[in-house]
C-alpha cells in the first residue's frame, strides 16, 4: 500500500492537475453532459478516480510545508477532496483500486473526512449490491454504469442527487428505494434497467429528464405534483407500463410515452394545450382517452398506430400535425372540432375511420390525409376547401360525399383527382345536414 506525507504545496499541485484534467473531460464530450456544480452533477465522468488520491490523506489546509506530519490513511478507494465549493471539507469517492466485494458498503468517512459524492464503478460486474449512507449527498454521472450484476441498491436519507446516467444500463437491477431527500434526477439515470418494476419519483422532484426512466421494466409511476416538466423521451420504450397517474400540471416534450406498448390508462391535465410530436406513438393497448379541455396542437405523430376506437377532439384544436393519427386501423370514430384549421399530411392515413365531417374553417385536405383507409365511406367536405392534395383519398371506398359548395366547385376542385370523378356529391350541404345524414 503506498503511503505519502502530503503538504499543501504537493496537494496544490495535484489540484492543478484535477483542474486540467477536468477541462479536458469537458471539452472532449461522450455524448453525456459534462459535470456541472448548478446541478449536483460533479465529479465523475467514468475516470475522475484517476486523478486523485489513492490511499493518501488530503491536505488539511494548515499551511505550507510546516514539516508537520500528516495522518495516512491506508484505503483501497479512490478519493478526492470534493471541487464542488458546496461540500467543502468532504471527499469524493470516485473508484477503487482491486476487485470489488460484491455488496458493497460505501464508507460513512475517509480519515477524518466525510463522503458526500460516490462515482467511478462503471462496468463493475462483481458488485450485486451496494448500500449508500446518509451522508452522501451526490450520487455521481455514470456512477455504477453498466454494472450488469448490480440487482439492488439501498440510499439512506440524506441523498440529495442522482446525476446522469447514474444506472444507465444496470440491465439486472430490480429493486432501489429513492428516499424523500432526492431533489434532481438526471438525464438517462435509469436508462435501460429492464428488470427494474417499480420505483417512485420524491415529492421534491421538479423535472424528470430526457431518457430518464427510458426502457425500463417499470409497471405504474406516479408522476408528483411538484414536477413541473417533463422531457423528451422520458418513458421512451417502456414496454410494461400500464398505468400513469399526474398529480400536477407538466408540460410536456416530445415521445414522452412513445412505444410504451402496454399503457392503458393515461389521463393528462386538463390544462394542458400541446401533445407533442410522437408522445403515444405506438402505444397500440391505449384504447381510451380523453383530450384535455384546453388542447390547441397535436404534434405530428403523437397518436401513430394507438388502440383507440375513436377520437373526439375538443372547440380549441387548431392544428393536427402530419401522421398524428397514422395507421391507427383501431379509430372508427372521429370528431373534428370546428375551430380545426390546419391537418397536415396523412393525419389519417391508414386508418379505422368510417365517416367524418371536417370542420367549416378547413382550406385544404392535406396529401395523403385519408390515404388507405380502407373503411371510409363517407365524409363532409365543407365549400372552404380550395384544394385537394395528391392520393388523399387512395384506396377509400368513398361513396357518400356532402359538399358545402355548387356542382360547378365541385368540379373545379376535383379536376385533377380523376378517382373522384365517379361521385356524386349532395351539393349545397351544411355540416348540420352532413351529421344528421351520416
Amino acid at each position: 500500500m503506498m503511503k505519502r506525507k502530503m503538504t499543501r504545496r504537493n496537494f496544490l499541485k495535484v489540484a492543478a492537475a484535477v483542474s486540467a484534467a477536468g477541462v479536458m473531460s469537458a471539452c472532449g464530450g461522450d455524448g453525456m453532459p459534462p459535470a456541472s456544480s448548478g446541478n449536483g452533477n460533479t465529479g465523475n465522468t467514468g475516470n475522475a478516480g484517476d486523478t486523485g488520491n489513492s490511499g493518501e490523506t488530503p491536505d488539511n489546509g494548515s499551511g505550507g510545508d510546516s514539516g508537520e506530519e500528516e495522518e495516512v490513511i491506508e484505503t483501497k478507494w479512490k478519493y478526492r477532496m470534493n471541487p464542488d465549493w458546496r461540500y467543502e471539507g468532504t471527499v469524493e469517492i470516485t473508484g477503487y483500486n482491486g476487485t470489488m466485494e460484491p455488496n458493497v458498503v460505501i464508507p460513512e468517512k475517509i480519515g477524518k473526512y466525510r463522503v458526500s459524492q460516490v462515482g467511478g464503478f462503471s462496468g463493475r460486474d462483481e458488485i450485486l449490491s451496494m448500500t449508500v449512507p446518509g451522508c452522501v449527498e451526490v450520487f455521481s454521472s455514470r456512477a455504477v454504469e453498466e454494472c450488469k450484476s448490480l440487482k439492488k441498491i439501498s440510499f439512506a436519507e440524506g441523498i440529495k442527487t442522482i446525476s446522469a446516467g447514474a444506472f444507465n444500463n444496470c440491465t439486472s437491477l430490480e429493486e432501489i428505494l429513492i428516499p424523500d431527500s432526492v431533489e434532481f434526477i438526471g438525464i438517462s439515470a435509469f436508462y435501460g434497467c429492464k428488470r427494474l418494476k417499480k420505483i417512485s419519483i420524491p415529492s421534491k422532484v421538479n423535472k424528470i429528464g430526457s431518457n430518464t426512466f427510458a426502457g425500463t421494466g417499470i409497471l405504474d409511476i406516479i408522476v408528483p405534483a411538484n414536477v413541473q416538466e417533463i422531457e423528451y423521451c422520458a418513458f421512451l420504450g417502456c414496454e410494461k407500463l400500464k398505468t400513469v397517474q399526474i398529480q400536477g400540471k407538466p408540460i410536456f416534450g416530445t415521445s414522452v410515452f412513445s412505444q410504451c406498448t402496454s399503457l392503458e390508462s393515461i389521463e393528462l391535465p386538463d390544462d394542458t394545450e400541446k401533445i407533442n410530436e410522437g408522445m403515444f406513438e405506438e402505444c397500440n393497448s391505449l384504447k381510451n382517452f380523453r383530450f384535455p379541455s384546453k388542447l390547441k396542437y397535436i404534434g405530428a405523430g403523437a397518436f401513430m398506430r394507438v388502440g383507440l376506437s375513436e377520437a373526439i377532439l375538443p372547440e380549441g384544436v387548431v392544428r393536427i400535425d402530419m401522421n398524428a393519427f397514422y395507421g391507427s386501423e383501431s379509430i372508427k370514430s372521429m370528431k373534428l372540432p370546428q375551430t380545426l384549421t390546419n391537418i397536415g399530411g396523412a393525419a389519417f392515413e391508414d386508418t379505422g375511420i368510417t365517416k367524418i365531417i371536417l370542420p367549416e374553417g378547413l382550406t385544404e385536405i392535406s396529401d395523403y390525409l385519408f390515404s388507405r383507409s380502407q373503411q371510409l365511406e363517407s365524409i363532409y367536405i365543407p365549400q372552404a376547401v380550395q384544394s385537394i392534395g395528391k392520393y388523399a383519398f387512395w384506396y377509400c371506398p368513398l361513396s357518400n360525399v356532402y359538399y358545402g359548395g355548387t356542382e360547378i366547385q365541385w368540379k373545379q376542385l376535383i379536376k385533377d383527382h380523376e378517382e373522384l370523378s365517379t361521385l356524386t356529391p349532395h351539393y349545397n350541404s351544411s355540416a348540420l345536414l352532413a351529421t344528421l345524414s351520416l
